[in-house]
């Protein structure tokens, strides 16, 4: 009996060391040490292009407008082969297909309680290797899958809170969940990342959260996804960072050499405090695009965003001086919203911005009346949204 006993507590304790140690491994950070890239921005010692060397082309696409599609706000623009997918969460809450040249085909979902509805649109995602979208309903903790002619295909429900999610190529889902702070995320309560397998078990978590009472600041869409790749950027440290199915990858630091935001220590600062600093400093707000060959990078200042231009192959960033020929580079401003093909930037314009822009875009530019006509023709203020794209040269310096 009593040796009976003994190889009981030997178990007993065998057990505790396993779990012990599979925790810990478990909790072990899963950040890989390999070196990141610096993207220096300096006013000073980079090189300043025109938008006509920068750019190789630009396109625009007119979004066909009618009863059925009327656009207000455009959030989220997908290409996938011929067809672009727009999304508008907010004013007319809608998921619209169009044929690449703009003509409308069909709509996706729509506003309900029902099964195959959604209450919001938090986020729409492309599932990896198929013709599926999915759209988060956050306040539904669901989760709603579409084929792209809008046939409803089914539902998940989702076991934690998450402000969006992006699909690994694997399957596997990587989650932002900035300020939930969601007690069914266990041990990995209070980080910002997560990642889960295709059931939802959660795999690792990453990246303290910052969010408090009294600090409530947070980048613009920390989690990307462009092409195969999914990237997460940290709050207030400038990081980059490539998302994989068992670690994560460091990949860029944004280095603002000019008027730069100080050394910040978030663990004692207030979202008033950082709006301070803002008001006079530099800073990478989260707005990037990931190209074949450039890195675009947006630098929110108090009064613009300027951008800067990291060259993969050369390692080099440029800058934009400002000046150009071609009216059509006047909407290459602000922050631009999806990746095109290998070097396509995508910008929203608003038919009444271009409206407002018209009589000076002619009396400016008459050699690129043709040019313009064909921009304003049939544009009312009551049209769609206009798709700029941007094709950045790949030969850039030379």
């Amino acid at each position: 009996m009593k040796n009976n006993f003994k190889c009981l507590v030997v178990l007993c304790l065998l057990i505790i060391i396993i779990l012990f140690s599979c925790k810990k491994e478990t909790n072990k950070s899963r950040i890989s040490e390999t070196e990141i890239e610096n993207i220096t921005i300096d006013l000073d010692n980079n090189i300043q292009v025109a938008y006509d060397s920068l750019i190789e082309r630009v396109e625009f696409i007119k979004l066909e407008t009618t009863e059925d599609n009327l656009i207000g706000q455009i959030s989220q623009v997908f290409f996938i082969d011929s067809l672009i997918i727009v999304v508008d969460s907010e004013n007319a809450k809608s998921i619209s297909v169009f044929e690449i040249n703009g003509k409308f085909k069909n709509t996706i979902g729509e506003i309900g309680n029902g099964p195959e509805e959604f209450v919001e649109i938090s986020n729409v995602v492309i599932v990896p290797n198929s013709n599926l979208l999915t759209v988060l309903d956050r306040p539904q903790k669901k989760i709603l899958y579409y084929s792209l002619d809008g046939t409803f295909v089914k539902y998940e429900r989702q076991p934690f809170m998450l402000n969006y999610f992006e699909f690994l190529d694997s399957g596997h889902k990587a989650f932002n969940t900035i300020s939930m702070f969601d007690y069914a995320y266990d041990r990995n309560r209070g980080k910002s990342l997560i990642v889960t397998d295709s059931t939802n078990e959660i795999i690792y978590g990453a990246f303290d959260d910052t969010y408090r009472d009294d600090f409530n600041y947070v980048i613009n869409r920390p989690l990307r996804k462009y092409g195969q790749q999914v990237f997460f950027s940290t709050n207030l440290t400038d990081s980059i960072y490539i998302v994989q199915n068992d670690k994560i990858i460091p990949k860029y630091y944004i280095d603002i050499k000019n008027n730069s935001m100080p050394n910040l220590n978030d663990k004692g600062l207030t979202t008033d405090e950082l709006y301070n600093f803002m008001d006079t400093r530099f800073f990478y707000n989260g707005d990037f695009i990931e190209l074949e060959d450039f890195t675009f990078v947006n630098i929110a200042t108090p009064w613009s965003y300027p951008f800067a231009v990291y060259h993969h192959e050369k390692q080099e960033v440029f800058l934009a001086s400002g000046k150009f020929d071609n009216p059509l580079y006047s909407f290459f401003e602000n922050a631009p919203i999806a990746r095109y093909k290998k070097n396509g930037i995508v910008f929203i314009v608003s038919p009444y911005i271009l409206i407002d822009f018209k009589k000076a875009l002619y009396e400016n530019n008459r050699n690129y009346k043709k040019i313009l006509d064909e921009l304003f023709k049939d544009v009312e203020l009551d049209s769609n949204p206009i798709l700029f794209i941007y094709y950045l040269n790949p030969n850039l310096g030379g």
